[in-house]
């Protein structure tokens, strides 16, 4: 799972990232928490879901778009069975190259505009052409061009400081920099409160507001996150799986992990070692 997202652009011709129908599935998928210097555009394909950016929930549908400024704490969740969606993150340098910088400018968060998408969808058609397809470089570029020019004139006001964090904002970042780090440990919402020196039912409230789970949820789900990578091997058992992932019992390991997924570790370790084989 990513935190602050550092962007290595595979391309340096086309300083953006574009991901095609991200999906979360509702009470399974684990939305991801991050945060980046590069604002985001999402184009809702499927369902609908929450999107939490610093403490403001968004609720977007099919057929709408949210942008998310820099340095926004970023997390994801469907509100219907699968939540299905485009994301375009354009680099600050591409910006800053055509002469406006988005870090000096406050997005819009939630709207519909036909232009827009309508220019996400020549981005996906484009995007899937073949690295050899004649100008496609040059289309894309164009393309997001074509979008920022709409995004700065029709749904952002001009600022003149950039972003900065609220104090509670930057709490949740560092709290969720030690659960990454300190996942696999024996840590409770007292110590991590304590860590960003907050009292912990302030915290607690704050950290469910803003991230979209509890502590314990938030914990237990990055933890069989982070298991999947040891169930692929059959290298340790799953007892060692669940240990080394912080569960203290292969049971609740198990519970939490078909909770979380649907299936038991074991059904998943089989399931990709059999995929693997063929």
């Amino acid at each position: 799972m990513n935190l602050y997202e550092n962007h290595n652009l595979e391309n340096s011709e086309l300083p953006i990232i574009y991901h095609e129908n991200f999906t979360l599935i509702k009470d399974l998928s684990f939305g991801r928490t991050n945060w980046h210097k590069n604002i985001e555009l999402l184009q809702t394909t499927e369902g609908c879901g929450l999107i939490t950016s610093d403490s403001e929930r968004i609720y977007t549908k099919l057929g709408e778009l949210a942008v998310i400024n820099a340095n926004h704490l970023l997390s994801f969740s469907a509100e219907s069975k699968k939540f299905s969606y485009r994301c375009l993150i354009i680099d600050r340098s591409f910006c800053i190259s055509n002469g406006f910088d988005s870090s000096f400018l406050e997005f819009d968060n939630h709207f519909v505009d036909e232009n827009i998408s309508s220019l996400m969808e020549e981005l996906s058609h484009e995007w899937s052409l073949p690295t050899s397809s004649p100008y496609r470089t040059l289309k894309i570029r164009a393309i997001v061009l074509q979008i920022m020019k709409h995004l700065c004139l029709e749904h952002s006001t001009p600022r003149d400081f950039e972003h900065t964090d609220s104090k509670i904002s930057s709490s949740i970042k560092k709290a969720i920099d030690f659960i990454s780090t300190n996942y696999e440990k024996d840590i409770s919402l007292d110590d991590v409160a304590n860590h960003v020196g907050l009292n912990k039912y302030y915290f607690a409230h704050e950290f469910r507001t803003i991230t979209g789970f509890t502590f314990v949820s938030y914990l237990n789900k990055l933890r069989c996150e982070m298991s999947k990578r040891l169930l692929i091997t059959n290298k340790i058992s799953i007892s060692e799986v669940a240990q080394s992932c912080g569960f203290n019992s292969k049971s609740y390991f198990a519970k939490t992990f078909k909770k979380q997924f649907g299936i038991l570790p074991s059904e998943y370790r089989q399931n990709k070692t059999s995929r693997d084989a063929k």
